[in-house]
């Protein structure tokens, strides 16, 4: 069975880098607000770990844009267009309670596309 991906190998590695960086300044963070949650080093070298986590998450971004305006990904997938206006409605009622009630997605994503 082959494997079919929607989005291509560098969109995927900056999903990941971005998952990771944001759990990560997500712990540090918290080890900056409540002390001994997080078990984490100590504060100075966190701080350096909040710091190089915030650097890498905004190199990531610059990443994914210029990729995005070289490949058409950002006006492939962020560009509203007149057919995508009545689906909007649905989608927004997906996510906010059909989701919760265990109902299908009403759009289901194409490879094609």
């Amino acid at each position: 069975m082959k494997r079919i991906y929607l989005h291509p190998l560098p969109i995927r590695i900056w999903h990941w880098v971005n998952a990771l960086t944001v759990i990560l300044l997500l712990m540090t963070g918290l080890q900056f607000r409540m002390l001994g949650i997080a078990s984490l080093p100590p504060h100075d070298p966190s701080l350096a770990l909040h710091k190089w986590a915030g650097l890498v998450m905004t190199a990531s971004w610059f990443f994914w844009f210029a990729y995005g305006l070289a490949s058409g990904h950002l006006s492939q997938h962020y560009a509203i267009r007149k057919r995508d206006l009545g689906g909007i409605v649905g989608q927004m009622k997906f996510y906010l309670v059909a989701i919760f009630r265990g109902e299908p997605n009403p759009f289901l994503p194409s490879h094609e596309e």
